[in-house]
């Protein structure tokens, strides 16, 4: 009922100790794509890139927020763009309105697999990468660094052809950064 009131059209079952595989899903995500035009590719040195603070940290000391070790649905809504109503609110404003709606954000191994699903979908559309215009925050998926909680975000970088990935404060403000809510579904 709750992903159906919120207009959520996708759903990806996730297993179990999804977080123990991060590093795999980052390298498996990135293989080039049949029927992809060659400039839409990934770049084949370095397909994602990281910010410094998340370089350091990943793939072991990215913490994930409100998601249990078990298998789990996610409901949401597939978009190439965060929702325009998101953009310009800090991360921990989003993240209290999403749950003020039983709502919550997404985690980086949750994000790098529907661009990979979203892509494969949107092969012949001009832009078929997820988060061309915005920077996507992850609203569970976290750092520690320099003493401060940050969330990380995502972004396609065409001119480059790699998945950015960077971290923002809780409480940055930006008009290009936005995030998604999802429902989250334990399964047993």
């Amino acid at each position: 009922e709750l992903a159906e009131k919120e207009g959520f059209d996708s759903m990806m079952i996730l297993p179990k100790e999804l977080t123990k595989h991060r590093e795999a899903i980052a390298k498996a995500i990135t293989k080039s794509i049949h029927g992809l035009p060659q400039k839409q590719q990934y770049d084949g040195t370095e397909p994602i890139w990281m910010t410094n603070e998340v370089k350091a940290y990943f793939p072991n000391q990215i913490e994930t927020v409100g998601r249990k070790e078990g298998a789990y649905l996610m409901f949401f809504k597939e978009t190439q763009e965060v929702p325009k109503d998101t953009l310009g609110k800090s991360p921990q404003t989003l993240e209290q309105e999403f749950a003020a709606k039983g709502l919550t954000g997404w985690t980086l191994e949750e994000a790098l697999l529907q661009q990979r699903q979203y892509i494969e979908q949107h092969l012949q559309e001009v832009k078929p990468h997820p988060d061309t215009e915005n920077f996507a925050y992850l609203l569970n998926s976290r750092v520690q660094h320099s003493g401060s909680a940050r969330v990380l975000a995502v972004h396609w970088y065409s001119g480059s052809c790699q998945v950015s990935i960077h971290s923002f404060l809780l409480n940055f403000e930006d008009v290009y950064a936005g995030g998604r809510t999802s429902a989250i579904f334990e399964l047993g």
